[in-house]
């Protein structure tokens, strides 16, 4: 586990011990957040293993399902632990410095959040806030947003999607702020809802959006330069742009490799490369997704050839 953080590793330390044909996952790890996703999954239709760890961490583990089954239990070994009834949506909360006391849950269909305690302390403190806080969840809740955040991760979980660091940095500071404004009652990013940026704060934010990822810059940086915290720069700016900052940068990224698509005889290879995608795959799924073509058929089209 040398030079891995204990985000990045818990996917393995809790389910590696499982066999693949009976539990199956797969985690990505926001490094700068410290936060991990997991999407966990029982092959087949039988009860669900549990057991405890062996020693405590300061972190939260956060469970949305992504499926319904009213019969769940769960067994540790050839013994019932309890009936533990999941539906689509409910959220589950795991206190993972009792772990030796709780049961590590698993669930038929499901994504996890690693969160570390230090983290959200780390995030309030930005905000100007007090970092003292404790999340309460009950199993009754069903959390449609967080869902909805799951769905977001589960293409780069399921490797169809690659994990771009900023768009990961992103999920994960909504996930983060998602878990403290409802359920440790942080009323921030709440309460700057109307907040918009400046002119000069505008033109600076999209002339380093505009140079990414190849300028090296992150949402955070980007927020320092315009003197905001991460998450009230990004609030802000969709409110007074439209749209999430993120997404601002990948349309700009589609629209030069447009103009390199139609006015030079560049490959896809190195067109991918000088727009800032990952690899030619990256770019093929990222320009069909925004206009329902592949790069090849849209420069063919509009070539005329």
């Amino acid at each position: 586990m040398l030079g891995q953080s204990l985000a990045s590793t818990f996917g393995n330390r809790a389910w590696g011990p499982y066999a693949m044909d009976r539990v199956v996952h797969t985690s990505v790890t926001a490094e700068g957040h410290s936060l991990a996703a997991i999407h966990q999954a029982l092959k087949g239709d039988f009860k669900g293993p549990t057991r405890h760890m062996e020693q405590g961490e300061d972190a939260y583990l956060i469970t949305s399902s992504m499926a319904t089954n009213p019969e769940y239990q769960l067994w540790e070994g050839t013994r019932f632990v309890e009936e533990r009834p999941v539906r689509q949506a409910g959220i589950a909360m795991t206190d993972l410095r009792r772990c030796r006391k709780e049961y590590l849950p698993t669930v038929p269909d499901g994504v996890h959040f690693y969160i570390p305690r230090g983290r959200l302390a780390t995030l309030l403190e930005q905000e100007g806030e007090r970092p003292d806080y404790e999340l309460e969840v009950s199993s009754a809740d069903n959390d449609q947003q967080l869902y909805g955040l799951a769905l977001l991760f589960l293409p780069m979980l399921d490797d169809t999607q690659v994990a771009e660091p900023a768009y990961l940095s992103h999920l994960a500071s909504a996930v983060s702020w998602h878990m403290l404004t409802r359920y440790a009652g942080k009323q921030t990013l709440v309460n700057m809802n109307a907040e918009q940026l400046s002119p000069s704060r505008v033109k600076r934010a999209k002339e380093l959006l505009s140079l990414m990822p190849g300028n090296g810059m992150t949402i955070e940086a980007i927020a320092a330069e315009c003197h905001l915290p991460p998450a009230r720069f990004a609030k802000a700016f969709e409110r007074t742009c439209g749209t999430h900052p993120l997404k601002w940068a990948r349309a700009q990224r589609i629209e030069l490799s447009k103009h390199r698509l139609f006015a030079t005889k560049l490959s896809l290879n190195e067109i991918a490369y000088e727009c800032g995608f990952a690899d030619q795959s990256h770019f093929t799924r990222s320009f069909a997704a925004a206009t329902g073509h592949t790069p090849a058929v849209w420069r063919q089209a509009r070539r005329g050839l």
